[in-house]
């Protein structure tokens, strides 16, 4: 992991067309502004982790997936 120290206004970018700007600091929270193209996903973590499906589990305890693969 790489990690910057940024000043407000600063910026930092990633590839030929991604940057984020410090767009304010106050006491703990930064604001950060994220210009990328439209075909690039940008989500906060706690939204994604909400998006990633869950596994379903059979009468016995394994997932289905697993269930499927052992009775072959």
């Amino acid at each position: 992991m790489l990690i910057l120290s940024r000043k407000t206004n600063e910026q930092i970018h990633v590839g030929d067309d991604i940057s984020i700007t410090v767009v304010s600091v106050s006491g703990s929270r930064v604001k950060l502004g994220i210009d990328a193209p439209e075909s690039v996903k940008i989500i906060r973590s706690e939204l994604a982790q909400k998006q990633r499906p869950t596994s379903r589990l059979t009468d016995d305890g394994e997932t289905a997936a697993n269930a499927t693969d052992s009775r072959r």
